[in-house]
């Protein structure tokens, strides 16, 4: 439990935190005797959805594992960290326990993983991506993207015009139907 790289977070019916690994701790940038009998509604955690909007205290996955009995996998939101002053992201699943015989769950606990890197460079691998496009579509010079076996993946306008092909029909060549034919 306190070894693992994913955080862990215990909470009883009423959704209060009965307990929480170190790595839990650490992504949540509380100690558990800070956060013992909190919930994860709680304000000071300033949850946020992927378009930075609040999620409500009836979307936590683990208060949804709660109330329907079912397990939440996948959740990625946000929570405030106040020990590096920043928002984390998270990727939850919660999981509710029943005692024998009983319909309704008596806790639930909820897996954390820390994906904040993981979207820090999805962003600068978009970002990047979206200059090289503009790069390649505003290019005065034709340029053609093939594959290893040279058939050609995409092409910019001018290349269009160069060629006198439509880029439908560009995008069915390869770029040896533009060159002489050689015996080699």
């Amino acid at each position: 439990f306190d070894t693992l790289v994913q955080g862990v977070v215990f909470q009883d019916a009423a959704g209060k935190i009965i307990s929480a690994n170190a790595a839990a701790e650490r992504i949540l940038g509380v100690g558990f005797d800070q956060m013992r009998g909190l919930t994860s509604a709680d304000p000071r955690w300033r949850a946020v959805r992927e378009d930075g909007s609040e999620l409500p205290a009836e979307e936590h996955p683990i208060v949804v594992a709660l109330r329907t009995g079912r397990e939440v996998r996948g959740v990625v939101h946000g929570v405030h960290n106040p020990q590096r002053q920043r928002t984390v992201w998270v990727r939850v699943t919660a999981v509710p326990l029943f005692r024998e015989g009983e319909t309704r769950p008596y806790q639930a606990y909820a897996t954390l993983e820390d994906i904040t890197e993981i979207r820090a460079t999805a962003a600068v691998l978009r970002e990047s991506e979206e200059k090289y496009r503009a790069l390649f579509a505003q290019s005065t010079q034709g340029a053609y993207l093939h594959d290893l076996d040279g058939r050609i993946v995409d092409v910019n306008a001018v290349a269009c015009q160069q060629s006198g092909f439509t880029r439908e029909e560009l995008l069915r060549r390869t770029v040896f139907d533009h060159l002489p034919q050689t015996p080699d």
